[in-house]
């Protein structure tokens, strides 16, 4: 690493003063009965933020704080329920990947029908 990243990176102080605004405020949002959207409306959907909002079903269905601890029965619980809030906003099924699908991205298999 050199002098210049270990500069710019923040201090404990920074990370450790980071994580406990952020709680505050998460538990204000709460207190107050405010989602996401009613402060960020423009927040833009992406893998990070979708995985946020999958990992907190996890947490209120099943007390897990982290998607690698789910079960196999708990992840599909909180895949269903993750799949039926998208659906409602969307009008789109949302469904889960099988494996051909992930074969078939990786190009191991030309198309569904086999290899």
């Amino acid at each position: 690493m050199n002098n210049k990243q270990i500069i710019n990176k923040r201090t404990g102080l920074q990370n450790n003063s980071l994580h406990k605004m952020l709680q505050h405020v998460a538990d204000t949002m709460v207190e107050y009965g405010l989602s996401m959207n009613h402060v960020f409306v423009d927040l833009t959907p992406d893998k990070d933020t979708l995985k946020t909002a999958f990992r907190d079903i996890a947490r209120r269905k099943y007390g897990v704080t982290s998607t690698a601890d789910l079960t196999t029965t708990q992840i599909d619980g909180v895949f269903k329920d993750f799949a039926v809030a998208i659906s409602n906003e969307t009008g789109e099924p949302v469904n889960w990947p099988n494996s051909i699908d992930h074969a078939e991205e990786a190009g191991f298999i030309s198309n569904k029908n086999g290899i």
